[in-house]
This record gives structure tokens, sequence and C-alpha cells, in this order.
């Protein structure tokens, strides 16, 4: 029993500093974990990270179009009088050109980035007829589209870096442009990821305090469980699964730490061990037995 109680609580500690340090870390994005899934799922994971081969970055009508409707959105949201809107219709302007003399040339090469981006969307697509092929299976091509992956999205990173670039310094223009009178911000969509960022973060803290405290022990640990089902499924270690894990992290078969761990929470909570020791106790012997007793009794 305290075996059990101690390995409540060391779980507990585990996933409440992982959400603390989560939170005290304003560059935390769960992109990185969820851009290097592997597996059956990982398309699934993929498309939780906006833009993550950077089509949408590189296509400058798209992005010329979501200038445009930001504007827009951004004089009506605030309500600017002629002359504003006319000093964000500039702006606009301004930055457009901007925008269009980066993505389709660039002084420092010899080649327009608009033929680079073509090439680079065309490699895009080879690379998922590639995946879509029964050839993937084989460990040799694995790695290879999987090295080609990285290759094309560090690209589209680095590309896709001058372009937000140009979005914040027009969207603070803009800000410039109503003076000193509050602004209202425009909504932006960031997707799934945002979301995926804060349930990580609070989850974790949430689930950490409960198995701590031994309060609603076995709801916060097959939550545990689902979250660290969600890790292992993004990573799974399987033999000739590509990427192989980094040396550092050990060799396993399916079985590797997170999986061990989600396998206690799994046993944790078909255990009533929060009224061993927890708050439990009083949840279950102040409310629920009462509660229970009284509706037996009808």
């Amino acid at each position: 029993m305290t075996g059990l109680i101690l390995l409540r609580v060391a779980i507990g500690w585990h996933f409440l500093y992982q959400g603390i340090w989560k939170v005290q870390t304003p560059s935390f994005s769960a992109s990185g974990f969820l851009g290097q899934a592997k597996g059956p799922l990982a398309e699934h994971f993929y498309a939780l990270v906006p833009d993550i081969d950077g089509r949408k970055h590189l296509d400058f009508e798209t992005q010329i179009e979501e200038m445009k409707k930001y504007a827009d959105a951004f004089v009506e949201r605030n309500q600017l009088n002629e002359a504003e809107t006319a000093a964000v219709r500039e702006m606009l302007a301004a930055h457009e050109a901007e925008l269009l003399d980066y993505l389709t040339d660039e002084v420092k090469k010899e080649h327009k980035l608009k033929e680079q981006f073509e090439e680079h969307l065309h490699k895009l697509d080879r690379l998922a007829a590639e995946k879509e092929a029964k050839t993937h299976d084989i460990p040799f091509q694995q790695k290879r589209n999987w090295d080609e992956q990285l290759k094309l999205r560090g690209q589209a990173a680095a590309w896709s870096k001058e372009v937000d670039r140009i979005w914040e310094q027009f969207k603070a223009d803009l800000v410039a442009a109503v003076g000193d009178r509050p602004v209202r911000a425009v909504p932006t969509d960031t997707g799934q990821l945002e979301l995926v960022d804060r349930l990580v973060t609070y989850s974790n803290i949430a689930i950490g305090v409960c198995l701590i405290a031994g309060l609603f022990t076995r709801f916060a640990a097959l939550a545990g469980a689902l979250f660290l089902a969600q890790i292992v499924a993004a990573q799974p270690d399987w033999p000739g699964m590509y990427p192989i894990p980094h040396p550092s992290a050990g060799r396993s078969l399916v079985v590797n730490k997170e999986f061990v761990e989600m396998t206690a929470l799994v046993a944790l909570g078909l255990l009533p061990t929060g009224r061993w020791a927890g708050l439990d106790f009083f949840v279950h012997n102040l409310i629920v037995r009462p509660l229970l007793g009284k509706k037996g009794a009808v």
C-alpha cells in the first residue's frame, strides 16, 4: 500500500513539474514534438501544426489576400475615420509591395525565390506520393523520406521567418496608425496548436496536483494514462520504424519509459489509492457514501 502511494505521488510530481515548466517557458510549443511524430498516426499529429510544410507561407497570392482581410478587419474593428483608414491603406500597399518583392525576387541570389518555392512545392508533392507508395515500408526508403522531409521543412522555416517578420511589422504599423487611443486586436486563426499547448500545460498541472493530493485520483490517473498514450502513439518504438530513437534514450521494444509510466497510471486508476492517503478519503466518506446510502434507502 505504501509503495503504491509513493508511486502515485512520484508520478504526480513528474506531471506537476512538467506543467509548471511549460508555464514558466513562454516559448514552449508542442509543435516541435508533433513535427517529429512517426508511425501510422504521424499525419494526424502533423495536421495540428499550422502550415508545417510552409505551403501557405510560400504562396504570395494567399499572403497578400490575408493581408487585405486583416486590414479590412482592423479598420472595421477599430471604427477608424477616413484619415486613419487612408493611412492603413497606404501601409497595406507598402507591405504588399515588400512581401511581393521578397517572395518573387531576392537580390543576394541569382535565382528568384518564386522559382525556388515552386521547386520546393514540387518536392513536397513528390515526397507525399512516395509516402503513399509501398516502398515506404523499406527501411532505406523510410530514412530517405524522413531526411528529405526535415530538409524541406528547414528550408520552408527559413523562408517563412522573413514572411512572419513582414507580417509583424505590418501589424505594428497598423497600431501606430490609430495613434494614442486603445486598439482592439484582430483575432488570428492559429489553428489547433494554441489549444493543444494550453491543454497539455494545464492538464499536466491538474493531473499532478490531483495525484499528489489524492483527489479524484482514479480520474486523474486515467487522464494521465491517456495523455501518455498520445505520446506513445506519436513516437512508437517499433523495429524498422524511422527515425530511430537517440542513443541517449536507450533501446527498447514497444515498452519505453512513457509506456511504463502509462501502465503504472492505469494500475493506479484501478485502485483506491486516494482513499488510502489523500483527499479522496474525505470525498468518499463525507459525500459519496452518504449520497449512495440515501439513494439505496429510497
